[in-house]
């Protein structure tokens, strides 16, 4: 016993030495072997050396115990990261490794311990070796195929081929991994134990430390005598690492220099959007008939006075707005307040892009300054406007610079209403361009020259101008001093979203697999719904009803919550639609001619619907004609709430899939987000928080219901429910029973 824990707190270190020349399976042993040599021999050459090693050992593990850390944390490599990222490495290798090890376990147990019981009990021992024997052989070539080819023989019979061969390709892998990750778990558990144990009493471990490393540096002397007295042998070689220096150093610079480049590479002055890049303008209007050029300096400046004038007043609104966000009585999940955003967002940017081409038209008296009346009011003009806009895109940046909400709002594009991505983004990077700060304080100079000596010609207009750029002054100024700091900004938020668009992107690519993958084949675009119960289905439906489907045996089945995975809004034809008034809406005739076309078999466009291909107008035929279950809604409102909601829902049309499932975005959609957005606020639907992030299973349809049954003020009728019989490969028409009863059901198809 003496020697074997001497080994065992040795073995990491010696592990590392190469010694003996053995390989690692074998080190051990070794080990074992040639440390009861070396004592045994000190026994009698030097009886005073083993009672020291003896003694420094029973010293470690006084203060071990009595310091109540675990020898595993000491003794045996834990291949964790330092401090505080140890605990986030090991979540991330249990949770990775669950699956694959589950799976593994529960395919593997029953073989795997019938065959260790025979092992106890048989096996021997050959010095410090077990050694196998014929029974314990022959029980583990017979129970490992036996097992494995009934579980095979299972899978065939109820899933595809395809199932069948990507199952016996991982029963061995997995099993010799759930037989890794166990031991890795509980080395883990004991590590982290360790180390949350020791941070509570730093002075004790180091005491253990010391006393570990005195017990090691004996046993050094020990062995280095031993070889050179006993055995003849030369000095030890210093440790080995096992991996070169030269590979890790060059893994630490590309850690350090990707991450560097890319924040080098953010550090750039970026163009103002929406500014155009050509000749100013004025070039060319200075030398035309300078009544015509007065006209146009004297409309101009009352366009961009009227602009300044809204952009305060959007101002004012927008602290009104923020106020309600921040109080709760708006919420950025409802869509009358996203709207309400869209809204003004969309108007500032509208007054962004005219005095940007005011700013571009008239720049030129700037860049070459001539002499007269008409020259400085084209300076005015351009200075003013340009002044103005940093003005407000300083307010912007610095009123929400606390609020990662409004932040992510702001950045967030919307097709329905033509607002393209990254508007906060752009602002920060407008502020810390220093070309352009640095023109305007150069303009700032000539603005108070001319001031100063009245040269701008009199009008209401031209005050306006003339005060808003004497108000933007300030601005100017801390932009200039703020410069730096807003660089660093936008450098640290650029690295981020490069970070995370491919991190996204894998994600998309994982879940469109999952959502495409089928555990049992079925005939191609085959739906246990018949053509004829499709047909029928039509002539029921209206535009606006709210469609819940379910296809069975896809893989993405089993990560959604409950028995409905999908949800879709039936249009109904161009007819019912020009009916309804809803043909001439602007958001509908933006994309009316898709929703005219045909899907690849030649059916009409009537549900519009999110997929992993984004927003689409698809065929009845197709959206319900593959499903194998099906259930109708009918929200309870007027024409005119329908008409609306329709209207909204083509609005959303084209846009991405949100693999994150987040209603917090509108720029992205899931399949309930498309019913959600056309409804809301007329349907009261109650979001949902899963794994940190608002959404709407589309099990809730069912639940809202269910808790308004019978009452007069219920949201929605259930108006058609097609019932599944996977074993008959039908579908049938069901009851308003059975389709509560959906409720209770298991999202896996095996277990319905």
């Amino acid at each position: 016993p003496f020697v074997e824990r001497l080994v065992e707190v040795y073995f990491q270190k010696a592990r590392r030495t190469g010694i003996g020349g053995v390989r690692r399976r074998g080190l051990r042993a070794e080990l074992l072997y040639r440390t009861a040599a070396c004592l045994n021999h000190y026994l009698e050459a030097d009886p005073a050396a083993v009672t020291e090693v003896e003694r420094a050992l029973q010293r470690y593990e006084r203060l071990r115990e009595k310091a109540g850390i675990d020898r595993r944390l000491l003794e045996e490599p834990s291949r964790l990261l330092p401090g505080p990222l140890a605990p986030v490495q090991a979540a991330v290798e249990a949770l990775v490794g669950a699956i694959p090890a589950l799976f593994g376990f529960l395919t593997g147990a029953i073989p795997y311990y019938v065959t260790k019981a025979v092992a106890r009990r048989y096996a021997s021992r050959l010095g410090h070796l077990p050694s196998l024997s014929f029974a314990h052989i022959l029980v583990g070539a017979i129970v490992f195929p036996l097992t494995y080819g009934l579980e095979l023989g299972w899978i065939w019979w109820h899933f595809s081929d395809a199932v069948t061969i990507a199952f016996a390709i991982s029963l061995v892998p997995t099993g010799l991994f759930a037989r890794f990750y166990t031991h890795r778990m509980r080395k883990l558990a004991a590590h982290l134990g360790g180390r949350i144990a020791a941070w509570m009493k730093l002075a004790a471990v180091v005491r253990v430390r010391l006393a570990r490393d005195d017990l090691l540096l004996r046993l050094d002397h020990m062995r280095d005598r031993y070889r050179m007295e006993v055995l003849g042998w030369g000095p030890l070689p210093s440790a080995r690492s096992v991996v070169p220096p030269r590979v890790l150093l060059g893994a630490l610079l590309l850690a350090v220099l990707i991450p560097l480049a890319l924040f080098l590479a953010q550090l750039r002055d970026r163009p103002v959007v929406d500014l155009p890049q050509a000749p100013s303008l004025w070039h060319e209007l200075r030398n035309g008939d300078p009544a015509v050029v007065t006209a146009r300096l004297e409309r101009d400046a009352r366009g961009a006075a009227a602009a300044i004038a809204e952009l305060n007043r959007l101002e004012q609104h927008m602290y009104v707005l923020r106020e309600s966000f921040a109080q709760g009585e708006r919420s950025y999940y409802a869509q009358e307040d996203v709207d309400a955003i869209h809204r003004l967002l969309l108007t500032y940017l509208n007054l962004r892009t005219a005095l940007l081409r005011t700013v571009w038209t008239y720049r030129g008296a700037h860049d070459e300054p001539l002499k007269g009346q008409m020259e400085d009011g084209a300076f005015l003009l351009a200075y003013a406007s340009a002044a103005v806009l940093l003005e407000k895109a300083a307010v912007i940046v610095d009123t929400f610079s606390d609020d990662e909400r409004a932040q992510r709002r702001l950045n967030e594009g919307d097709r329905a209403w033509e607002i393209r991505e990254s508007t906060y983004d752009r602002l920060l990077a407008s502020l810390s361009n220093a070309e352009v700060v640095s023109e305007l304080q150069a303009a700032t100079k000539r603005f108070d020259q001319l001031r100063q000596s009245g040269a701008y010609r009199s009008g209401p207009s031209w005050e306006t101008l003339v005060d808003a750029a004497t108000h933007a002054r300030p601005a100017i100024e801390h932009a200039a001093a703020q410069i730096g700091e807003r660089k660093l900004q936008l450098a640290l938020r650029g690295v981020r979203r490069q970070v995370a668009d491919p991190v996204y992107g894998a994600q998309a690519l994982v879940s469109t697999w999952i959502g495409d993958f089928r555990l049992k084949e079925r005939p191609p675009h085959r739906g246990l719904i018949s053509p004829q119960q499709v047909k029928d289905l039509r002539e029921v439906l209206q535009p606006g009803d709210i469609l819940l489907e379910r296809r069975n045996w896809f893989l993405s089945n089993a990560f959604l919550p409950g028995f409905w995975p999908h949800s879709a809004l039936y249009l109904g034809d161009a007819e019912a639609l020009e009916a309804l008034g809803v043909a001439g809406d602007p958001r509908v005739m933006s994309h009316w001619d898709a929703f005219l076309g045909r899907d690849a078999a030649g059916h009409p466009h009537a549900v519009i619907e999110a997929i992993s291909e984004g927003v689409v107008f698809t065929s009845l035929e197709h959206s319900v004609g593959e499903a194998d279950a099906v259930a109708v809604l009918r929200p309870r409102l007027t024409a005119g709430q329908r008409s609306e909601a329709i209207a909204r829902a083509f609005s959303h049309y084209g846009k991405p899939y949100d693999f994150e499932f987040d209603f917090f975005s509108t720029d992205r959609l899931v399949c309930t987000e498309v019913v959600y957005r056309a409804y809301d606020p007329t349907l009261q639907l109650p979001l949902t928080k899963i794994m940190g992030r608002q959404t709407l299973p589309v099990v809730t349809f069912v639940q809202v219901y269910a808790h308004a049954q019978g009452r007069d003020q219920r949201p929605f009728d259930l108006i058609r429910f097609l019932d599944m019989d996977e074993k008959g490969g039908r579908a049938f028409v069901s009851s308003e029973d059975a389709f509560l009863k959906t409720l209770k059901r298991s999202r896996f198809t095996i277990l319905q």
